[in-house]
């Protein structure tokens, strides 16, 4: 269907062939169909060689004269009065496209220049916008559509400040001052002349200052109130209400600083006379700290800080002695255990736990000592067995140490040695056992091989076998007896053939 007419007449063929081509080319582009459809091929041959196609004003109605004579001279059935180069027919093309465009553009600006003048900035951006699709430097079209983009701002920035100009309002008198001055400086961003928001905004960044500083203040005091430093705290809170009369959290701390400052006062000197005690109490001059606790008693007289530390300077003179003397028996102690004199300090242990009923310390190393004297105890009594069992066991009397082993292990039923030495004699009383049987097995089949009993010889040792194990003489008596047997049955045969 690209075929150019020389081409189906078998004429030659040369380059304007390619420009008939790129003609029906086009020609599809503008019509969405080909100028030579037909159902066969013998139809589209001959409409290509004989037929005009059909004229692009019957499928275009609005198709210009100039774009019609373009494709029909580029399907011209003689080559010769066809287009001759491709720089010809992309000539008159761009020549129609360039028409094309100078009309749209005058079109598209038209209506941009109404619709801006309407004050329908969107419609006017849009045809603009079409104009620069075409030609992005067309100036006219650039000119305008800045003043469009213009106008459109000033339009959304008004609409932006009827909005939030409400809301800054209400913030600023409810005392949320961070966010009326925000919506204060987009409203002066959008408008640098706009008067109320310059005042409202002069308004809320002195009313935040003073309640930034109040609120300073007031930090202060509470961080002063805590540490305990009350006169501090009250020259914050005068700071407080000179900015804000009407504080109430000033005015409740104000009233409880004021009656603490009294009272620190009387407690500041009972404190002195309890921290002057307290230092001739540290130097063991218990009267001259009983004295000074007296006079503080007179101060505060329901004191039980006094009360009490009048009975620790009475009972410090006997805490000390006491303190020695734990002192010396936990040093007694642990020196008869560091020389292993562990029933020496088990004893020094019981004393210090009858003196010192509740001493940690004490009941530390009374279990420590009572724990190692059972170890030495029972490390003795293990050797003293062991050394009966190993007497027993080189005598080869096996039970007897299985039996003083066993004994021990009911007393010591974890340690190691015994356990040990107790599978040890078992295995060699196994061992024993087992080497009386085989030599049994051995002087019963032999005797009984010497007595030509082959096969009660071969069944005693393969019950042997069964019983000891593994046994190279036993397996050799074994293969004797069959030999034997086997021998012997071979001679009677021989006996009664003859």
């Amino acid at each position: 269907m690209y075929m150019a007419p020389e081409h189906v007449k078998g004429l030659a063929v040369d380059h304007r062939a390619d420009l008939f081509s790129i003609g029906v080319i086009l020609y599809e582009i503008l019509t969405y169909r080909n100028p030579f459809m037909a159902p066969d091929m013998s139809a589209i041959l001959y409409k290509i060689a004989s037929e005009d196609p059909a004229p692009l004003s019957s499928l275009l109605p609005r198709c210009p004269p100039e774009l019609e004579a373009v494709v029909r001279h580029a399907l011209e059935k003689d080559k010769e009065k066809r287009y001759q180069s491709g720089e010809d027919f992309a000539f008159d093309l761009m020549r129609i496209a360039d028409a094309f465009k100078r009309d749209m553009f005058e079109v598209y600006i038209d209506e941009g220049r109404r619709s801006f003048e309407e004050g329908d900035f969107e419609q006017a951006k849009d045809s603009l916008k079409k104009v620069l699709e075409i030609d992005s430097n067309h100036n006219i079209a650039l000119h305008l559509l800045a003043k469009v983009k213009e106008q459109m701002l000033v339009v959304q920035n008004r609409r932006r400040i009827e909005e939030i100009v409400p809301e800054a309002r209400d913030f600023l008198d409810s005392g949320q001052y961070d966010e009326a001055i925000r919506l204060l400086d987009e409203i002066l961003s959008l408008d640098p002349d706009h008067a109320e928001a310059k005042e409202s905004r002069q308004k809320a960044w002195e009313a935040r200052a003073r309640k930034s500083k109040a609120s300073q203040h007031m930090e202060n005091a509470g961080n002063l109130a805590e540490k305990g430093d009350l006169p501090a705290t009250k020259a914050q809170l005068e700071e407080v209400l000179a900015l804000d009369p009407q504080h109430t959290s000033a005015h409740a701390l104000m009233g409880w600083v004021s009656r603490e400052l009294a009272e620190q006062e009387r407690q500041r000197n009972v404190r002195k006379y309890i921290a002057a005690a307290r230092t001739r109490s540290e130097a063991k001059d218990y009267v001259r700290a009983l004295e000074l606790l007296e006079k503080a008693r007179l101060l505060d007289p329901l004191n039980i800080e006094l009360e009490s530390l009048t009975r620790m300077v009475s009972s410090d003179q006997e805490k000390e002695e006491r303190r020695k003397l734990l002192d010396e028996r936990l040093a007694q102690i642990q020196r008869a255990l560091d020389q292993e004199e562990f029933e020496q300090s088990l004893a020094l242990a019981e004393q210090a736990a009858q003196e010192f009923p509740s001493d940690q310390r004490v009941k530390a190393l009374h279990s420590q000592a009572a724990r190692l004297a059972e170890i030495q105890r029972k490390r003795r009594y293990v050797d003293e067995e062991l050394q009966v069992a190993r007497t027993y066991f080189l005598r080869d009397q096996y039970a007897e140490a299985v039996a003083v082993l066993r004994r021990a292990l009911e007393a010591v039923p974890e340690d190691i040695g015994l356990i040990s030495f107790l599978k040890t004699i078992e295995e060699a009383q196994e061992r024993g056992r087992l080497e009386f049987l085989r030599l049994q097995v051995v002087r019963e089949a032999s005797e009984l091989i010497r007595s030509a009993n082959f096969s009660l010889a071969i069944e005693t040792v393969e019950r042997g076998l069964a019983r000891v194990g593994d046994s190279p003489e036993l397996k050799g008596l074994l293969q004797l007896a069959r030999e034997q047997q086997a021998a012997h049955q071979r001679q009677e045969q021989i006996r009664d053939v003859q």
